[in-house]
Order: structure tokens, then C-alpha cells, then sequence
């Protein structure tokens, strides 16, 4: 019989993904989705989503400064590319 891992939901309608999932699917916060396949006979099975990546890359620590500088200047960039060319005059 297959095992059954449970995960509390929040008033939010919200779950955690168990780490056993997690590690299992290679699924990392942040980055990665899940989808949810619903049958005709109400079964609702959870499965990993592939999700086509953005051309660029900002690491983290780059975003949290852009989302900073945006919130101290109210600087709105317009495109991935306008903001890596700021990131860069830093």
C-alpha cells in the first residue's frame, strides 16, 4: 500500500509540500510549481509542473536590491534588461 504523508491546510486555503515531496520531485522554493489534476470522479492528484525559465537570471540578493532601490527611489524598470544595466552602474 502507498505511504500517506499529510500536510495541515491554512485559512488561506494554503499547504506545505512535505520535505519527502520536495526532495523526491527535486522541487525548490521559489523556482518550481506544482500543478493539480482534477478527475471526473473528484480524485485530485498533485503533480510537478515544468515552467519555462525567463531569459534572465537574478539572483536573489539582486532582486531584494532592485525591490530596495525601488522602494527608496521609486525606481520602475521597464524590462529585465533596464534593470540589469542599473545593477550593473552600482
Amino acid at each position: 500500500m502507498a505511504q500517506i504523508i499529510t500536510s495541515s491546510v491554512t485559512t488561506k486555503g494554503q499547504i506545505t509540500l512535505p520535505k519527502e515531496v520536495r526532495k523526491k520531485w527535486g522541487i525548490r522554493p521559489g523556482r518550481d510549481q506544482v500543478g493539480f489534476r482534477l478527475s471526473p470522479s473528484g480524485r485530485v492528484e498533485v503533480v510537478p509542473v515544468q515552467v519555462e525559465e525567463r531569459p534572465w537570471k537574478f539572483s536573489k540578493r539582486e532582486w531584494d536590491r532592485i525591490a530596495k532601490l525601488r522602494r527608496e527611489r521609486g525606481r520602475v524598470f521597464r524590462s529585465a534588461g533596464e534593470a540589469s544595466k542599473f545593477l550593473e552602474s552600482l
